[in-house]
């Protein structure tokens, strides 16, 4: 068994590493966006590109809803955790699990009837009305993936909270 101490050198080793990996897929993901710009704008014209930015604005507002459940649930999950209550943690993660997808599967016509109707909402030009249907399928898809996915790593969060562990300990 691994003494407090062994754990925050591992821990303290560790920290360089994941940081510069989180520096590494910020930076990547800038570069990647500000690619995208020009190949979207030259690909799909002026007029086409505006419906990304508003497509994924649409589903920035209800992923504020799904971070809000999720963070709720990773302090629960964290204090279950924490004091080593697995079966506790297991409800918690269960039902959080449950009702997620519950609420996926409720928004999913939802999805399709905005997405089959996003041409006339949002006055699409002419000729461009299949690929803003696929464009708003698409952003939506991903967001319920992601959101869904989000329960998976409320657990990888509970046990890496830095303000957990005693800080004095790192500096050694």
């Amino acid at each position: 068994m691994q003494t407090n101490t062994q754990t925050n050198r591992r821990f303290a080793a560790q920290l360089p590493k994941n940081l510069a990996a989180n520096i590494a897929y910020f930076l990547a993901n800038v570069v990647i966006g500000v690619l995208l710009v020009p190949y979207f704008i030259n690909t799909l014209g002026v007029a086409a590109y505006g419906l990304i930015p508003l497509a994924t604005s649409v589903t920035g507002y209800v992923a504020i809803v799904v971070q809000s459940l999720n963070t709720a649930v990773s302090r629960f999950l964290t204090v279950d955790l924490q004091r080593e209550d697995y079966e506790a943690a297991n409800k918690t993660f269960n039902t959080a699990l449950l009702g997620l997808t519950a609420v996926i599967l409720l928004m999913v016509p939802i999805v399709l009837a905005v997405a089959y109707f996003a041409p006339s909402i949002f006055h699409v030009p002419t000729g461009q009305e299949t690929g803003a249907i696929l464009l708003f399928l698409g952003v939506s898809a991903a967001f319920l993936i992601r959101s869904w996915s989000g329960n998976f790593t409320v657990q990888l969060f509970a046990y890496n909270r830095l303000d957990l562990g005693p800080v004095s300990d790192l500096s050694r």
